[in-house]
């Protein structure tokens, strides 16, 4: 009994999960001095052999001047190559990524067209980054590869695209570095694993020795305790332990508070939403009764506004639930953002330009104040499109008759500053806080294209996917102010 006793002990459980973990971590070692050692002979390989398409372009003549595959002057290349570098696979590719022409077996070609974005990448950097790209004879897969655009007048037809390693000589390669990776890192692992096992186990004598207080307090938290606290002696080894799970349980308390802050929200937020889908449906199905039931009495004027209504709602419902979607893919984070060099300035002329003829029915000035000569903007252009749609919905949502909203960008701080003013009835302070949680909600249901509540809320994540913010300047009877940044774009 006195031996199963002992090799139950926490001493023996810890040291037994230590020589685990160091097996664990010994192999991972292998695994990850193995790939990242492969990777590297991968980058040197692409270095040594970067300009091999474009002697190889630069040699050739693959078009005719009809724009087809020249076939008898790309088979005599293919056989050149082969002679001088069999383990070279060649594809002809057009300006789209389709692959023309190879010079390897057609029935192990799985492929029929190539991603062009490492392709352009590698030209661009002039091969000097390590970029790998689509294998034509495996799916999923990618390789090494030199490449080089097919020019003829001055016009790109296409690119050779060179993978650098045929299958047999990666194989055999693969199999090569495998085995000596393993050889010396077995060695390595066994002398490490055995100093590590021997500090460690005396490491884990010294902490049981006074674990049992620690462990009773965890046990406690876990069992639900949440106002249970290590007690701190002025001296021992595990004092700074105590520190740091004293810290965390106040913290882990502090964010159940939280999460139940935010559940209440988001209770509320659902209750809102569901509102607001119930009225359009409440009015289409009381216009629909209406028509149906006095289909008779009703005149042509008649009939033609209760239509009217019916698509006024339906027209609510279907930007509700749009928007409804936008945001449940932005707070998912599904939204994938792809920069690129953006003329700020020209973007808000277009929309301000798109808003003129809704603008002068509501009898609002709608004022461009664009920088001149304004670098351009490192951003997505689709979605900080979006980001000033919502704000000028809400800038025309809330200024009457006879305002005024100003469009503006400048220069500012190294960024690209965005303003939209508004001379509105603005917002009190005290409802400032709620404009993000949905709950802001003073617009009437008639006014169709501005009233979702949820535009503000979705400029909100958005920018947050740039690593931006939302500014707000508002006060009652003054109108609103709503200004973002964005970093100007940097050619590397």
């Amino acid at each position: 009994m006195r031996v199963v006793s002992k090799f139950n002990s926490l001493y023996w459980k810890l040291a037994s999960l230590f020589f685990i973990l160091i097996l664990f971590v010994g192999f991972v070692y292998i695994f990850i001095t193995t790939h990242y050692f492969s990777l590297f002979f991968d980058e040197v390989s692409q270095r040594i052999n970067k300009n091999t398409a474009s002697n190889i372009a630069a040699h050739a003549t693959p078009f005719l001047p009809n724009g087809k595959v020249n076939e008898p002057a790309m088979e005599n290349l293919f056989k050149q190559i082969l002679s001088v570098n069999p383990n070279l696979e060649v594809y002809l590719l057009d300006s789209t990524g389709n692959i023309l022409y190879f010079n390897t077996d057609e029935s192990k070609v799985l492929l029929d067209k190539v991603s062009l974005l490492p392709i352009r990448g590698f030209i661009q950097a002039r091969g000097s980054t390590f970029i790998k790209g689509d294998d034509p004879r495996q799916l999923n897969s990618d390789k090494i590869f030199s490449a080089a655009p097919v020019l003829f007048r001055g016009r790109r037809l296409g690119y050779f695209y060179v993978m650098l390693e045929s299958d047999a000589y990666n194989t055999v390669s693969r199999k090569l570095e495998r085995n000596f990776f393993i050889r010396v890192g077995s060695h390595t692992m066994l002398l490490a694993l055995f100093i590590a096992l021997v500090i460690g186990l005396l490491f884990i004598r010294v902490l049981t020795n006074n674990f049992t207080r620690i462990l009773k307090t965890m046990q406690q938290f876990r069992e639900g305790d949440l106002s249970v606290r290590v007690p701190l002696k002025r001296n021992g080894e595990l004092r700074e332990f105590g520190i740091i799970f004293n810290e965390m349980a106040d913290i882990f308390k502090e964010n159940i508070e939280k999460l139940k802050e935010i559940e209440l929200l988001r209770s509320r937020l659902i209750a809102n939403i569901s509102h607001d889908l119930r009225t359009p449906i409440v009015i289409i199905h009381g216009y629909l009764e209406t028509l149906q039931m006095k289909t008779e009495a009703l005149s042509e004027q008649d009939r033609k506004n209760y239509l009217t209504k019916i698509e006024t709602a339906v027209i609510k419902l279907e930007k509700l639930i749009s928007e409804l979607f936008e945001l449940s893919l932005l707070e998912a984070k599904q939204v994938r953002i792809h920069k690129e060099p953006v003329m700020i300035s020209e973007l808000v002329n277009d929309i301000g330009g798109s808003y003129q003829l809704e603008a002068k029915k509501r009898n609002i000035e709608l004022v461009l104040q664009l920088a001149k000569k304004l670098p351009a903007a490192f951003a997505d252009i689709a979605l900080i499109e979006r980001v000033l749609q919502n704000l000028m919905d809400n800038a025309l949502k809330f200024t009457p008759e006879n305002g005024k909203i100003i469009i503006s960008t400048a220069y500012q701080n190294g960024q690209v500053l965005i303003t939209v003013r508004d001379s509105g009835k603005g917002i009190s302070k005290e409802k400032l806080d709620q404009i993000f949680t949905g709950f802001y909600k003073e617009n009437n249901f008639n006014d169709v294209k501005y009233s979702t509540g949820l535009g503000l809320i979705i400029v909100k994540k958005i920018l947050e996917l740039h690593g931006s913010n939302l500014e707000i300047e508002s006060n009652e009877d003054k109108g609103s102010m709503f200004s973002f940044s964005l970093p100007i774009y940097i050619k590397e």
